[in-house]
């Protein structure tokens, strides 16, 4: 019941992380949440109960590549804490902070 609960708290983004995951290989499982990869611009990112990262964190040192899943961890946290806020407070300022931060790093051939 806490589950189904938590899943209806979460509703916005658990939806859809479940959506995209449906277009992503199941990877590992950490902490009890599992792991996907699929094409996310190079980055990983938290939906509710779904962590989703790039194919390209598959070629990546392993030690970096746990820290990542760890940090990403830390977002499914925050999204039970905030539920159908996470998006608002958490989601939308981090996705906007990451283009922003591309777009930065091409206007000055950091890549």
């Amino acid at each position: 019941m806490i589950k189904f609960l938590l899943w209806i708290w979460q509703l916005p983004q658990n939806l859809a992380g479940w959506i995209y995951s449906r277009f992503a290989k199941q990877v590992i499982e950490y902490e009890g949440i599992t792991i996907y990869y699929a094409p996310c611009m190079r980055a990983g990112v938290t939906l509710g109960q779904y962590i989703i990262l790039d194919p390209i964190w598959k070629n990546t040192n392993y030690n970096y590549l746990i820290q990542t899943v760890k940090h990403e961890y830390g977002h499914t946290k925050q999204s039970k804490y905030l539920g159908l806020f996470y998006l608002i407070l958490v989601g939308i300022p981090s996705v906007t902070r990451n283009i922003l931060n591309r777009i930065n790093n091409k206007k000055f051939n950091y890549n």
